[in-house]
């Protein structure tokens, strides 16, 4: 199920990006009938999103074909971290029992971002899990980037 959801909100977020992508190549059945609850991510729509997740099934998620399927990767690839310096520096906020992210992929593409020149400020909290970390310090931390002030602990 965590991964049948982790996908399904990929498939979400491109669909945001690039509104021209057709959604129906990459879902089915109950993928499709439930849209709506699975892009809820908090609130009481999570019932209805667990419930939804709950009730795919992998073969929902299948592209197409190949041609959708070598079109998705294309986009994945195409987003990639780390394939040139950030024009600004980041906060990266990741968790040590995230569900969906292993947390050394995220480490390497910090690191990778970093080789590259990127400044990045990293909060790894390594008890917490997807969507339970502290993200109290991101509204201060962008503050200081408004004003100037240099990052405490930059790769």
């Amino acid at each position: 199920p965590f991964q049948s959801a982790a996908y399904t909100a990929l498939l979400i977020a491109q669909g945001r990006a690039h509104p021209d992508l057709d959604l129906d190549l990459y879902r089915r059945g109950s993928v499709k009938a439930n849209a709506e609850a699975l892009i809820q991510c908090q609130g009481p729509g999570l019932q209805d999103r667990a419930r939804a997740v709950g009730q795919i099934k992998s073969e929902e998620l299948k592209p197409a074909n190949r041609a959708a399927t070598l079109a998705l990767k294309a986009r994945l690839e195409d987003m990639a971290v780390a394939k040139h310096k950030a024009d600004a520096p980041m906060l990266v906020i990741y968790a040590g029992k995230d569900e969906y992210i292993k947390p050394e992929w995220t480490k390497k593409a910090v690191e990778d971002a970093c080789k590259l020149g990127t400044k990045i400020e990293v909060d790894f909290e390594a008890d917490k899990s997807h969507g339970t970390f502290d993200y109290t310090n991101v509204l201060p931390w962008l503050q200081d980037r408004i004003e100037g002030k240099p990052l405490k602990n930059p790769c």
